[in-house]
């Protein structure tokens, strides 16, 4: 928050003493830009948040303490009100969720907010929100760079007996952060936890991609844009019961759907679409349709050069099934090459800074504390393939391996937990490995950093040298700024 997010809009009203008396000129100068709101959880994380930090602005110290007093006197929160975006409107935004209770803005004017715990419905919007302090109960769940340093983090907070999806934002590549929007109209009640299954009730977040830093989408079984910087979101509406997964390519969006999908898996068939990123629907004559062989518990697109992959992953014992890559219109199944010795591709993941090469695993081989992986190399789309290795990468047996790789040479590999019981999954040693050589070899680099045994849930690199690791289990984030070599700890909270 700067200066400007302080400043009112209205004509300034004197008090008595405002030329004598320096606290009664600020609340004079910021009374009219400040809205009543009825206090939560949330609310006073942040103003318990804002009074701990070092050295606070002294407007922002200002606000603090008025909110404070607020609080206190009249049982309810004052928060200074920024700006309102101007980005473009969405279609489907035209007709307000029917699940709200109204708010009472500056002003007098009304407008909608979402109770917690209750479903959205279709064309649904999510009002603007005022940015603010993250709350000290975040739980980072998913990142995405934006490009131009901009960053979205989508994790959890407590909001009273639920707890909501909250997405942040940096503009400074993790080195601070802000609270643009809570979805506390989500269901969840829970949070997610460490290896838990990827498909998502219609009305739960998870996940958080963004095109530009104003353009984004969050999914979970459903699907809501933005267009102004994640201040208000919109619900798409698109085909196929739920959502898998997104991904996005120089302004292509590809969306990942499903059919018949009830307690965590989907059993019908799987549907990609190729939509632009302005539209406000997912185009059912564009979607690219494949008949599932068995029931899922999860679906990741990979896209690299215009090219898409999907890997699918089986509800009957967490194997990977054979990938699918969208040649034209259609979905066609993927093929291993001889060293897979008729094991599936899986991890598949592209060089982000190298276009037509992809890496992916095959052929594990369980030990009692390990298993062995396979690394397979492709320079042309995934057509063929080359081995690069065999029993170099070796991963805690019992978890799901992943992939991510900067260029031919750096390859990061993870380690994730794959129980759903609600018990504290417990990877291992051994949960982050790093290959400076194409994949030849590769050295652990978890023991230094001191990761939770949990392991890493997800791995994935946004370009350039960059490398994200994602434990689910605090507020921060594992980060790599020269691929892979050596990582520190983003938190947001501090």
């Amino acid at each position: 928050m700067n200066d400007d997010d302080l400043r009112g809009s209205g004509e300034d009203r004197r008090e008595p003493a405002y030329d004598d008396d320096p606290v009664a000129r600020f609340f004079g100068a910021h009374r009219s830009s400040v809205r009543p709101e009825t206090a939560g959880d949330l609310d006073w994380a942040r103003i318990t948040r804002a009074a701990r930090r070092r050295r606070p602005h002294r407007f922002l110290a200002g606000a603090v303490a008025a909110a404070a007093v607020a609080v206190v006197a009249g049982f309810g929160v004052w928060t200074v009100q920024a700006p309102q975006s101007n980005g473009p409107a969405v279609a489907a935004s035209s007709v307000s969720s029917t699940s709200v209770r109204s708010g009472t803005q500056a002003g007098g004017a009304r407008q909608p907010q979402h109770d917690s715990g209750t479903p959205v419905t279709p064309g649904a919007q999510s009002q603007a929100q005022p940015r603010v302090v993250v709350p000290d109960s975040f739980v980072t769940w998913s990142l995405s760079n934006a490009g131009n340093n901009v960053v979205y983090d989508l994790g959890s907070s407590s909001c009273g007996a639920f707890t909501c999806p909250v997405l942040l934002r940096s503009a400074d590549n993790g080195a601070s952060w802000s609270g643009v929007h809570t979805f506390d109209g989500s269901l969840y009640s829970s949070p997610v936890q460490p290896g838990g299954k990827h498909i998502q009730p219609d009305d739960q977040l998870r996940d958080v991609r963004f095109v530009t830093p104003t353009t984004g989408y969050v999914f979970g079984g459903d699907l809501w844009v933005t267009h102004d910087s994640g201040a208000s979101f919109s619900r798409v509406a698109h085909p196929g019961r739920t959502v898998l997964d997104v991904e996005a390519w120089h302004g292509d969006l590809l969306v990942l759907t499903a059919d018949k999908c009830a307690s965590s898996t989907c059993a019908g068939s799987v549907s990609l679409t190729r939509m632009s990123t302005s539209a406000d629907t997912v185009p059912q004559a564009a979607s690219s349709t494949a008949d599932l062989t068995a029931p899922i518990v999860s679906g990741q697109i990979v896209v690299r050069n215009g090219m898409a992959y999907l890997s699918l992953t089986s509800a009957s014992d967490g194997a990977p099934l054979p990938p699918l890559r969208l040649v034209n219109t259609s979905l066609e199944p993927m093929y291993a090459p001889g060293a897979c010795a008729g094991t599936s591709l899986q991890a598949i993941t592209p060089s982000t800074t190298l276009n037509h090469q992809l890496f992916a695993l095959c052929t594990p081989m369980t030990g009692a504390s390990r298993t062995s992986y396979t690394l397979v190399h492709s320079t042309d789309d995934g057509v063929t393939w080359t081995k690069v290795s065999s029993g170099a990468l070796q991963l805690p047996t019992g978890s799901r391996p992943d992939l991510a790789s900067v260029d031919a040479d750096h390859v990061a590999a993870s380690a994730g937990p794959t129980t759903t019981t609600g018990a504290a999954a417990v990877v291992g040693a051994g949960s982050l490995v790093v290959s400076t050589d194409g994949g030849k070899t590769f050295v652990a680099k978890d023991g230094p950093l001191g990761l939770p045994a949990s392991g890493i849930d997800w791995l994935a690199s946004p370009g350039g040298s960059q490398y994200y690791a994602i434990t689910l289990s605090s507020s921060g984030y594992w980060w790599s700024n020269d691929s892979g070599l050596t990582w520190r700890l983003v938190d947001p909270i501090r």
